[in-house]
């Protein structure tokens, strides 16, 4: 992951030189993500998603200043999955549910579909503590509500 990364921004600041055309797009830095998610490396997968979105938001003084052009990328639903599926997998629902909540509350980030609300699911049913059936059971009914605008499936129902 940290070569994966490593290429990415060479290959960024070879497009700023003048020596690529095309500058790395939004699924070239979502490969990066997933390798970090592969990698059991969620904090660094978040590291690179909040630098993506200051970029896309403007804002110059968020956690971390990597070379990002704001031509080249706009965060998806997908960036956004990958980080969540990342903490998941590693069983820190807290932070999963977190990424979630942004998606929900912040007009600049994606709206959360599917997939984000069943990875949510997901983390919260790999967990031992107390209270998570019942939080996974109301995010359930959150999903089925008209108004969270996704639709429920068999694996927000089998998870």
């Amino acid at each position: 992951a940290d070569r994966a990364q490593e290429l990415l921004l060479r290959i960024h600041a070879l497009h700023k030189e003048g020596y690529y055309e095309v500058s790395p797009d939004v699924v070239s830095y979502n490969s990066v993500l997933k390798a970090w998610k592969e990698d059991d490396q969620p904090e660094k997968a978040l590291e690179l998603l909040e630098a993506m979105m200051e970029v896309q938001t403007g804002d110059d003084e968020g956690p971390s200043q990597m070379p990002i052009s704001s031509s080249s990328i706009h965060v998806d639903v997908i960036s956004f999955n990958t980080v969540m599926a990342a903490f998941a997998n590693q069983g820190n629902y807290p932070k999963a549910l977190e990424l979630l909540r942004k998606m929900q509350d912040n007009e600049n980030y994606p709206n959360p579909d599917t997939v984000t609300y069943n990875i949510a699911l997901y983390s919260l049913a790999q967990s031992k503590d107390r209270g998570t059936a019942s939080q996974a059971e109301n995010l359930l009914r959150e999903m089925m509500k008209p108004s969270s605008g996704v639709s429920v499936d068999t694996t927000s129902f089998n998870t």
